[in-house]
């Protein structure tokens, strides 16, 4: 199945890398910078990573060294994946300016395929982009959020523990995979990434539900995050053998994951997802008039947290 790729960050090389692994082919490579807000993301914090570590090669290679593919063959793609960057505005939701000139970019070189959304998105923008689109079949527009982990993004791109994706089936009716011919496009991409699995966990919703899901999940690792951090606090207290608590969480099914605790480096500063999501999670509560002082003080402890940091940069 052919691809093409808008927007080559982290999600858009992670997500290119993957499929030609499993025997893809990309025909179209559109780098960020032509759409003109990479400025702001830089300025924002959010600059797009130039190196990666390449677990084959056993070296780093730079974007550069790859071979872009004109955006002249877009037309030819099956999939037209967008992974651009979605920063934080100064009221703490997305600021999406970015996915609405890729998917300008898209409708301005004619593409008439499935339109796939990576970046984080707020739960209604993707049924905003397909009312406003040219009057054609909306349900080709799709949410496939990534749930890439940066410190092993060549391995969770490439198995990805599950995949969602969102889709808008007709008026009234409800999605499914196997009467939706873009939704089967999409779940037959991701096959070969599950060829041993019996039940590939590929789970298919609504672009509302998809793109909640996605902010709900960093939202509910920031907050295992923060609460790992003051119980570290106890156990320092109390001369607990805090790694032993680590390693035994490990195990159980039900314990919160996310209690490893770097003394020196307290919270979450620096992960550009965790802050960004709860922030965009919050706000969209607000926008509901929906009350989570819970997750608003995750906020407020994280940055007590980073306060401790030599270095809260």
């Amino acid at each position: 199945m052919t691809f093409a790729i808008i927007g080559y960050g982290t999600v858009g090389w992670a997500t290119r890398a993957a499929a030609e692994f499993h025997g893809h082919e990309c025909v179209a490579l559109i780098d960020e910078p032509q759409f003109g807000y990479v400025r702001k993301a830089i300025q924002n914090g959010y600059a797009m990573p130039r190196m990666y570590w390449s677990a084959e090669k056993r070296e780093y290679w730079s974007v550069e060294d790859t071979k872009f593919v004109l955006g002249e063959r877009i037309a030819e793609a099956d999939l037209a994946f967008i992974g651009v960057p979605t920063p934080s505005a100064e009221d703490g939701s997305c600021d999406t300016s970015a996915v609405r000139a890729a998917f300008a970019d898209l409708e301005a070189r004619g593409y008439q395929g499935a339109v796939v959304i990576r970046s984080t998105i707020p739960p209604t923008l993707l049924e905003d982009l397909a009312l406003n689109a040219e009057p054609t079949d909306r349900r080709r527009f799709l949410a496939n959020p990534e749930f890439l982990r940066v410190r092993d993004i060549e391995h969770t791109s490439r198995w990805p523990y599950y995949v969602v994706i969102g889709g808008n089936s007709a008026p009234g009716g409800k999605i499914n995979a196997e009467q939706d011919p873009w939704i089967r496009k999409l779940v037959d991409f991701y096959r070969p990434y599950f060829d041993d699995k019996v039940a590939p966990p590929i789970f298919v919703t609504d672009y509302r539900t998809a793109a909640f899901y996605k902010l709900l999940s960093n939202a509910l690792i920031a907050a295992n995050v923060i609460l790992a951090d003051e119980a570290w606090q106890v156990a320092q207290k109390l001369g607990v053998d805090w790694p032993t608590c680590h390693s035994i969480a490990q195990r159980c099914p039900v314990t919160p994951k996310a209690i490893r605790v770097d003394p020196e480096r307290r919270g979450f500063k620096t992960g550009a997802c965790l802050p960004k999501d709860l922030n965009a999670f919050v706000e969209f509560a607000r926008e509901a008039r929906v009350e989570v002082p819970m997750f608003e003080q995750v906020q407020v402890s994280n940055d007590a947290a980073v306060a401790t940091r030599r270095n809260p940069e």
